[in-house]
């Protein structure tokens, strides 16, 4: 029995191996677009870890406070 596969919604990515001066114009772009991506990582894991500090720094103010106050 064959299935037939329905055609994809998006549309597909042109070969760019066929036209390579096509290629050499959009590789500068893509460096681009990957170092702007590994850019905002690192800000991410940045503000993430700034945000674990604050909490540490919150629970160890909590805990003090409640050691002051028995």
């Amino acid at each position: 029995m064959l299935l037939s596969v329905p055609a994809p919604s998006y549309p597909q990515m042109a070969d760019v191996s066929i036209n390579p001066r096509h290629a050499s114009q959009l590789w500068p772009i893509f460096v681009e677009h990957v170092a702007r991506v590994h850019e905002r990582a690192e800000k991410k894991c940045e503000r993430n870890q700034q945000s674990i500090l604050d909490k540490k720094r919150m629970c160890k103010r909590v805990l003090a406070f409640s050691f002051y106050k028995v």
